[in-house]
C-alpha cells in the first residue's frame, strides 16, 4: 500500500535515550504532535480508510463474473490458437529480417539469409569459436559457451575471454571449466582493441548465430540458434556450486533442465533467443484478454461511484464531485472485483486447454504429457495478473489494518490528555501512555513530509 505524507509545521522536538532489547543505548529523536496536529492527522487518516470502506454487493459479484467469462471467451476464440511454436514462428521472421539487415549495412549485396549469415561469420569470428570442441561440439556450444549468449551475461564473458585469453563453458555435467586459447589472433593486443573485439565484433557474430547455422538458414529444423537473456540466465544460474542438485549420472539437474529447453525436448519447442523475442508478440496477443477484463472492471467502478456521488449531492453541486472516490484506484471494491473476474478467467482457461489436448491425445501420448501441454498453452498472461491482484490485496489489507490502528491511537490520545503522540526518526509512529509503556507502528502508512523546530 502507498505512504501517504503529511506535513506538521509545528513539532516538540525531543532528543531521547533508550535501552535496545539487545541491552545497547542508542539516541533516538521523537516529534511529538500538539492537540491541534493529531486532529489534523486524524481527519487525514479518516479520509484515506474512507476510501476503502467499500461494501461488495451482489450486483458487483455478478458483473465481476460475467467480465471474466467475456474475457475467457475471447481468449479462448482469438487467442487460444497462439503458441509457442507461433512465437517461435514470429521470431524467426523477425531474427532472419535483422540478420540480412545487417549483413547489408556490412556490405552483403544480396537478400539471401544463408549468404547474410557467411558473410557475417566470415568476417566477425570470435575468439570463443577455439572451444567449440570443448563446449560441446556443433549442436552445444552456444549453450554451454557463455561468450555465446546474446545478454548481458555473454557480453561481460566476451569481455571477459580477450582480457584473460580464456574461455568460460560448462562441460556435459554442467560444471564450470575453462580453456586456455592459444591461438590469439582474434585477442586485441592493446585496451582499445580488447573492447572493440569484445563488444563490437561479439555482437555482429551472435548476429549470425541467431539465424541459426549458414547451413540450415531457412529450414524448419532452424539450426543451433543461440540462448536469448531469459534462458542465459538460467543457464548461466545452473553453473552456480549452490544448484548442485545431480541426477543418477552425476549431472546438474538445473543444467540438464536448460539443454533440454534449448534443444526443444523440455517443452516441445526449442526455445532461444528467436522464441523469446516471439513471446513478445505472443504475450501482446494474450495480453488482450486481460485488457478487456480490466476495462470493463474499471469502467464499472467508475459508473457505479458517480451515480453514488450524484446521489449524495444537489444538482447544483456536482463541481464538489470527490474525484478521488470516483475515479478506480486501489480500493476494497476495485480489488475484490480483479480477483472475482481474473480468478473466473483462470478457472475457465486451463480446464478448457486440458479438455482440447485430451481430445488430440495420441495413443502413446501419457497423462503428464497432455497435462504438460496442456499447461504451455494456458495464458500466463491472465495467471500473472492474477497473482499480482491477489498480492496488491493482501498489501492493501495490511495498510488498512495500520490505517486503523493508527487512527485508534489517535483517538486514544485526543481522549486521555497524559498520553503523548509522536514519530520517531526511525519512522515509528508512537503512542505514550502515562505510566512509561508505549505502543508502536514500525512503517505507518500516513508518516511525517517534513520536520520543523518551533
Amino acid at each position: 500500500m502507498k505512504k501517504e505524507k503529511i506535513a506538521f509545521k509545528n513539532l516538540e522536538k525531543v532528543k531521547r535515550i533508550i535501552m535496545t532489547p539487545k541491552g545497547e543505548i542508542e539516541d533516538t529523536e521523537r516529534y511529538y504532535l500538539q492537540e491541534p496536529e493529531a486532529y489534523r492527522l486524524l481527519e487525514f487518516t479518516n479520509s484515506n480508510l474512507f476510501l476503502f470502506d467499500d461494501d461488495i454487493k451482489k450486483l458487483d459479484i455478478v458483473v465481476s463474473i460475467i467480465s471474466g467469462v467475456i474475457a475467457a471467451f475471447y481468449n479462448q476464440v482469438f487467442t487460444s490458437k497462439y503458441s509457442l511454436e507461433d512465437a517461435h514462428e514470429w521470431g524467426t521472421d523477425m531474427v532472419n529480417d535483422f540478420v540480412i539487415s545487417t549483413a547489408q549495412k556490412c556490405g552483403y549485396s544480396g537478400d539471401n539469409l544463408e549468404g547474410a549469415i557467411r558473410c557475417l561469420e566470415d568476417n566477425y569470428p570470435i575468439a570463443a569459436d577455439k572451444a567449440k570442441n570443448e563446449a560441446g561440439g556443433p549442436l552445444q556450444h552456444h549453450l554451454r559457451d557463455f561468450s555465446h549468449h546474446f545478454s548481458a551475461v555473454g557480453l561481460v564473458f566476451s569481455l571477459i575471454t580477450q582480457f584473460t585469453e580464456k574461455v568460460y563453458y560448462t562441460d556435459t555435467a554442467g560444471d564450470l571449466q575453462f580453456k586456455e586459447i592459444e591461438d590469439t589472433d582474434i585477442i586485441g593486443k592493446s585496451f582499445c582493441e580488447k573492447v572493440s573485439l569484445g563488444v563490437v565484433q561479439w555482437f555482429y557474430h551472435m548476429a549470425s548465430d541467431m539465424a541459426g547455422s549458414r547451413d540450415s538458414a531457412g529450414r524448419r529444423a532452424d539450426g543451433t540458434g543461440i540462448p536469448g537473456p531469459i534462458l542465459s540466465t538460467v543457464k548461466s544460474l545452473s553453473a552456480l556450486p549452490i544448484f548442485d542438485s545431480r541426477n543418477e549420472k552425476g549431472y546438474k539437474e538445473l543444467s540438464v533442465k536448460t539443454s533440454k529447453l534449448f534443444n526443444g525436448t523440455l517443452i516441445g519447442t526449442k526455445f532461444d533467443l528467436r522464441t523469446e523475442i516471439g513471446l513478445l508478440k505472443l504475450g501482446f496477443k494474450k495480453s488482450v484478454p486481460v485488457l478487456i477484463n480490466e476495462c470493463v472492471i474499471r469502467a464499472y467502478v467508475f459508473i457505479r461511484k458517480l451515480i453514488e456521488e450524484l446521489h449524495e449531492r444537489d444538482e447544483n453541486e456536482t463541481e464538489k464531485i470527490n474525484w478521488n472516490k470516483v475515479v478506480p484506484k486501489n480500493t476494497n471494491l476495485l480489488n475484490t472485483m480483479l480477483n472475482i473476474s481474473l480468478m473466473t478467467m483462470v478457472l475457465l482457461d486451463f480446464p478448457i486447454r486440458l479438455l482440447e489436448e485430451l481430445n488430440k491425445q495420441k495413443d502413446d501420448d501419457g497423462l503428464v504429457k497432455v497435462f504438460k501441454k496442456a499447461l504451455v498453452r494456458t495464458n500466463y498472461i491472465t495467471v500473472s495478473r492474477f497473482t499480482i491482484s491477489i498480492a496488491r490485496t493482501i498489501d492493501t489489507k495490511f495498510g488498512i489494518r495500520k490505517l486503523r490502528k493508527q487512527r485508534f491511537m489517535i483517538e486514544d490520545y485526543l481522549k486521555y490528555k497524559n498520553y503523548k503522540l509522536c514519530y520517531s526518526n526511525k519512522g515509528e509512529f508512537i503512542l505514550e501512555f502515562g505510566n512509561g509503556e508505549e505502543k508502536k507502528i514500525r512503517r505507518p502508512i500516513i508518516v511525517l513530509e517534513k520536520r520543523k523546530d518551533n
